[in-house]
């Protein structure tokens, strides 16, 4: 089959990816919601079972390649012309159901609607915070976040990634 690299864009973050800074320009999700899932990529604490979680959507020929560890993927994004690389992996693997639901258990991911509802774009773009909880609430449950999983930056310099869906 091969080796796939992807570049793949994601919204920009001037906070270092640490939570949604309500700075999404794009249409699609972030452009209705005011933030990516993305967002939190930069946190130190996103750890599972000694590796680093991130976050980017994947589709099309991509799952093919992560289930032999054949997909690579560059985020990319966009600030004022500029074109950045903000995230690598490489060797990335799909998760099977189980670890994406014991992702999203252990990192409490649904707690992190408090973080977006701080955010005073993302309450411009929802009627009120019912009407935000509802749509948080079915963007975790429906399964709508992929997550890629790399070693920390302590192991050895051949890294591992996986990616899934969390519940």
């Amino acid at each position: 089959m091969g080796k796939m690299v992807v570049l793949k864009p994601v919204v920009w973050n001037g906070n270092g990816y640490l939570a949604p800074t309500g700075e999404t320009t794009s249409s699609g999700f972030a452009g209705d919601h005011g933030y990516g899932h993305e967002e939190w990529n930069g946190r130190s604490d996103w750890v599972w079972k000694g590796w680093k979680v991130f976050h980017t959507e994947g589709k099309g020929r991509m799952f093919d390649y992560a289930d032999e560890g054949n997909l690579s993927i560059v985020m990319t994004t966009m600030k004022d012309g500029q074109f950045y690389a903000v995230g690598v992996a490489a060797a990335v693997y799909q998760n099977n159901q189980r670890d994406r639901s014991a992702i999203a258990k252990e990192l409490n991911l649904r707690a992190n609607g408090a973080d977006l509802w701080k955010v005073p774009k993302i309450r411009g773009l929802h009627k009120n915070k019912a009407e935000f909880d509802a749509h948080w609430k079915d963007s975790v449950a429906l399964s709508a976040i992929t997550f890629h999983l790399v070693q920390p930056a302590n192991s050895n310099y051949s890294q591992r990634c996986h990616t899934g869906y969390a519940t």
